[in-house]
């Protein structure tokens, strides 16, 4: 009997371990920014990914009130396009992520005067080159002080455009390639008019697909209930 369950734990330990094996890329601000930045570029219709010159500038970061813990922010500058970039550790070849997901948190404080509008200003944006995939992922940020989480799948089916969002859907080769080489990955701060609104971040995280092969799963399934029958 000590024998089948120095096996049981054996085998349940390689099921998790199979099921942990994730390539994850997080930023908490548990600590600091992150490396973070703001940025803010072009005034046309729609952003423009492309557009130059672009201004950067820091970010503000708080110990408390995030989602949890710490998380970053920062007072729309000016009238141009504002969005946070992230560091490099989320840029080059990111290619494990396909399948993967990108999630995130935001929260917003409109100002007097400001107003939400909405005229298809994506929430995040990947850019390879010249190539930028898009994407609407839901509602506008919570007012400060809640937040609204994010979750966007990195494949084919979770509507992923091409330059805009009134842009042809991205293919799964599209996606393949730009997170393949990566230069840059943006998340949206912009959704109020005027210039009012400060908006915040938290709880980012890129993460690649932990396949399961079928026959682990039933593996699994059954060390799990030789160890239930021991404690019976």
């Amino acid at each position: 009997m000590q024998r089948k369950t120095r096996w049981v734990g054996a085998g349940l330990t390689l099921l998790v371990s199979t099921v942990a094996n994730a390539a994850i890329i997080s930023s908490d601000f548990s600590a600091d920014d992150g490396g973070w930045i703001g940025l803010t570029f072009s005034s046309s219709t729609v952003p423009d990914f492309n557009a130059t010159p672009k201004t950067a500038f820091p970010v503000v970061h708080s110990a408390v009130g995030g989602n949890p813990g710490g998380f970053v922010s920062f007072k729309d500058p000016d009238t141009l396009w504002s969005y946070f970039l992230a560091p490099s550790q989320y840029t080059g070849n990111q290619s494990a992520m396909l399948d993967g997901s990108l999630s995130f948190s935001l929260q917003h404080e409109i100002g007097v005067g400001g107003a939400l509008f909405d005229v298809g200003q994506p929430h995040v944006a990947l850019q390879s080159g010249t190539t930028v995939l898009v994407l609407d992922a839901g509602d506008p940020p919570a007012l400060t002080p809640d937040w609204r989480a994010y979750s966007a799948l990195l494949n084919e089916t979770a509507g992923w455009k091409v330059g805009t969002l009134t842009g042809a859907a991205a293919t799964r080769q599209q996606i393949q390639q730009v997170l393949g080489s990566l230069d840059a990955l943006y998340v949206a701060a912009e959704f109020v008019s005027p210039v009012t609104e400060t908006t915040g971040l938290d709880s980012v995280t890129l993460s690649s697909p932990v396949p399961v092969p079928p026959a682990l799963y039933g593996f699994g399934a059954a060390l799990l209930w030789l160890r239930r029958r021991r404690k019976i």
